[in-house]
């Protein structure tokens, strides 16, 4: 039976030292994940703009592969899906594997949904992503520049194999 996380706040923290900004996904999970109810998925702030480049998606999409990842890395560790690899091939294949993946745990494993009225905050409620959408600006130039990376990484790997 497939389960249900829901997204209930998201909180901005750093690094002791200040040096890594990072954002907090809070969840609200079931009882089987954490006795509490509760889960936190730490990423780095500029993950969220990593994410969007080498996966070759936009804004929404790259916030769906985030707050998917705490189910989708249990199914990988699982076995019950392959990791997902975008350094090993091109963008549209990246990005056709990783909603795939996530239409796939959505429907059998688990999916991630966004605050019901009645949570944390009004704020949260809302929309309790829009804090990193109003803070990520992806730079098409800058993700262009990832992705190039990427491929030029994965095509000398290739070629020092072949």
């Amino acid at each position: 039976m497939a389960q249900e996380w829901t997204v209930v706040a998201v909180e901005e923290a750093s690094a002791d030292d200040g040096a890594v900004p990072y954002w907090a996904i809070v969840y609200q999970v079931p009882e089987d994940v954490s006795p509490t109810g509760e889960w936190r998925y730490y990423l780095p702030k500029a993950a969220v703009a990593y994410r969007a480049a080498e996966f070759g998606m936009d804004l929404e999409e790259a916030l769906q592969l985030i707050v998917h990842e705490p189910l989708l890395i249990g199914l990988h560790e699982a076995g019950t899906l392959q990791p997902l690899a975008p350094a090993l091939v091109d963008a549209v294949t990246a990005r056709s594997q990783a909603l795939e993946q996530i239409d796939a745990c959505r429907a059998e494993h688990g999916a991630v949904v966004t605050a019901p009225p009645g949570a944390r905050s009004a704020r949260a409620a809302a929309d309790p992503l829009q804090a990193i959408r109003e803070q990520t600006r992806l730079d098409p130039i800058a993700a262009a520049a990832i992705r190039m990376e990427i491929d030029r990484r994965r095509l000398a790997h290739d070629r020092e194999t072949t």
